[in-house]
């Protein structure tokens, strides 16, 4: 019988915030190769005010707990209690050799080498308040800091767009004018670099001729903004592939998912914000 931590139910945890296409991606790959293994999966929203949710799930089910971020300590406390199996989170987990983890700082390599292909030496990493989990942009750019490092170039900058619009314009300029040597911008997301794209429209400056924008976990709106965000390719299938594997072999279990995706991780793709 398959099995994940011993269980043969999972409960996938996810935060009360906008995950992004490319994680939501990655759960729904996840779920469909649990289940096509013979493990069968519910999805739960954790609201940290509200912890119930999640521990009356568990204890109807008996399912390991598989967090997308890292639980709060109260509620792993009374996980705890409860006798539940749970599961180093997906992101920002202890485990430094995660898959879903290490996409973050290949996806910074990747940017930050496309920025410097382009002459690009004065980065800013960018993410928008309210759109994307802050602990997720922290450690984004903890690794951008460690790939301009590795590459010689001067220490970047981190940049949180204001949550509302309206706003973006004002701060970007504020931002060029603190830092007037800023020439490249690197976005945690696509929806974060259109973002950029319009504000820096709005100060007079020009993409990518005053600056060049990449983007990241490329989707189909980047593709049609104006100008395209040149974006960074997850392919959700093989990455989930590549999780599961790493948590049954770190878990223990044996775990058959069949030939693996022939898919490349990530890839960059080239269009005219960069």
């Amino acid at each position: 019988m398959a099995t994940l931590a011993g269980k043969t139910k999972v409960d996938i945890v996810v935060p009360s915030v906008d995950i992004g296409e490319v994680h939501s991606g990655l759960l729904r790959d996840m779920t469909i190769m649990l289940a096509r293994a013979g493990i069968s999966v519910v999805c739960t929203v954790h609201l940290e005010d509200h912890p119930d949710n999640l521990l009356s799930t568990i204890r109807g089910t008996d399912a390991a707990v598989l967090p997308l971020f890292p639980l709060d300590d109260k509620t792993l406390g009374e996980l705890t209690k409860c006798g539940a199996t749970v599961i180093d989170s997906l992101l920002q987990g202890k485990d430094r050799q995660n898959p879903a983890s290490l996409v973050t700082f290949q996806m910074a390599k990747l940017q930050v080498d496309a920025q410097v292909k382009r002459n690009r030496r004065h980065l800013a990493f960018v993410h928008w308040q309210g759109k994307y989990p802050e602990n997720a942009a922290t450690v984004y750019f903890f690794f951008a800091q460690m790939v301009c490092q590795a590459t010689g170039l001067a220490a970047p900058i981190q940049l949180a767009l204001p949550e509302d619009p309206a706003s973006i314009a004002s701060y970007l300029l504020g931002a060029s004018q603190k830092h007037p040597s800023l020439d490249g911008f690197c976005a945690i997301d696509d929806t974060t670099a259109m973002a950029i794209v319009h504000g820096l429209r709005e100060c007079g400056r020009m993409v990518p001729q005053d600056g060049s924008v990449v983007g990241g976990f490329d989707s189909p709106a980047g593709q049609v903004s104006r100008p395209p965000i040149s974006s960074i390719k997850v392919d959700t299938q093989a990455l989930a592939y590549q999780e599961l594997m790493h948590i049954a072999q770190r878990e223990g279990d044996d775990l058959n998912l069949g030939q693996a995706p022939s898919g490349k991780l990530l890839q960059y793709i080239p269009r005219d914000s960069l």
